[in-house]
């Protein structure tokens, strides 16, 4: 299934993402990827292809560069014909 964040913050050396991390609470290896940033990159998107294997929460965890965490989720079900939300 194909994931993608959109980073809407403006970096700066003093405020940034450091890492971005895809997070699927029920697979048996939750973290499905793990995406390192720079203030260079501008605005980035980062995006990926992730395999569930059931109806699971999924989250994106953005770490800033002064170590505080923001957190958005959301359920997606998946059914015999494939995912969906």
């Amino acid at each position: 299934m194909p994931i993608r964040l959109e980073i809407n913050l403006d970096p700066t050396p003093q405020k940034h993402v450091k890492t971005v991390y895809f997070i699927a609470d029920k697979n048996r290896r939750p973290m499905s990827a793990k995406f390192t940033l720079s203030p260079a990159m501008g605005r980035p998107t980062v995006e990926t292809n992730v395999r569930l294997g059931g109806t699971t929460n999924f989250r994106a965890v953005a770490e800033m560069n002064d170590g505080s965490l923001f957190e958005v989720k959301n359920e997606i079900k998946v059914t015999v014909g494939g995912c969906g939300g």
